[in-house]
């Protein structure tokens, strides 16, 4: 039985997911018992013939269709043995052996259900891996105004927890899902996320979660991973949107309940529709781009 099972889901990103692997068997295979468990979602590069071939210890998933982040993630937790589970965007490189430190911590205090660790950038900046649950308001600005202009307003600052010392231990709200800690005591009938939520949001509802039974979040400041942002991400494009609008109204109604999800839905897409008009009067590139945004997101996002 594994002490850590690491958990990485897959998306035609074969060359950062070889990095990836190369990274945790290098810094935490050493120290600890771990395994590493790949889900790949139906890639059309050589990502599986990769990790066949290089890494034969991996526990491999090969899905015939892409189905989500969220899902993906259930079915290596599904075969996941380990007492904790790591979970690791493809786009991550494990710089230490900082786990073992981490699920020490994890060890002597039950309480703490999941832990965020350290992110960086390439160039070694600190990513904030850590948010605040935003409310129904903070929500709806995300998904409509916010995708004119993004600001760095006192709300957004606050959202993202600037004021927090990024080398010192704090309790969060939530951690991203890109490099996550969580405990096994959190899996919930075979699974960790809600299966609704093709990706994003997921990681906010399962934190909230964590809250209502008892656990605690924490953010430690060691144990570094760098994140090659959007890296995977950018290859969904467009769609990428959608999908947060989706996990939007799922995490809408996971708090305040289907009556208000229905009437933030239908806001959303109001507001949508005032912005394409909108844009499509001011002439500029920039805004009939923004114009093709909003149509594009007023034809796709259709969701009940």
């Amino acid at each position: 039985m594994a002490e850590l099972s690491v958990i990485v889901v897959n998306w035609n990103t074969s060359e950062l997911l070889k990095n990836c692997l190369e990274s945790i068997y290098s810094n935490l295979d050493k120290k600890l018992r771990i395994e590493i468990v790949v889900v790949d979602n139906a890639s059309s590069d050589d990502s599986v013939a990769m990790v066949k071939a290089c890494f034969p210890r991996v526990k491999l998933i090969e899905n015939n269709q892409n189905v989500g982040f969220a899902r993906a993630n259930n079915q290596a937790v599904g075969v996941a043995t380990g007492k904790y589970l790591l979970l690791l965007n493809s786009d991550t490189i494990v710089l230490d052996d900082g786990a073992l430190e981490v699920l020490g911590f994890m060890e002597e205090n039950p309480e703490v259900g999941i832990v965020t660790a350290k992110l960086q950038y390439e160039d070694g900046e600190f990513q904030p891996p850590y948010r605040r649950f935003p409310g129904f308001w903070g929500t709806f600005w995300r998904n409509t105004f916010r995708r004119i202009r993004s600001t760095n307003s006192a709300g957004q600052k606050r959202f993202l927890y600037s004021d927090l010392d990024p080398e010192s231990v704090h309790e969060v709200d939530w951690g991203t899902g890109a490099y996550l800690y969580v405990s096994r005591s959190l899996v919930t009938g075979g699974k960790i996320f809600n299966e609704d939520i093709f990706m994003y949001y997921e990681d906010t509802i399962l934190c909230k979660r964590a809250g209502e039974e008892g656990f605690r979040v924490m953010y430690l400041p060691f144990a570094p991973v760098i994140h090659l942002r959007d890296r995977s991400a950018s290859k969904v494009k467009l769609h990428s949107l959608k999908y947060s609008f989706q996990g939007s109204i799922i995490y809408i109604r996971h708090i305040y309940g289907p009556v208000v999800s229905a009437v933030y839905r239908y806001a959303v897409r109001v507001v949508w529709r005032m912005l394409y008009l909108a844009c499509r009067l001011v002439p500029s590139s920039r805004f009939s781009t923004k114009a093709q945004l909003f149509r594009y997101m007023i034809n796709e996002c259709t969701f009940k």
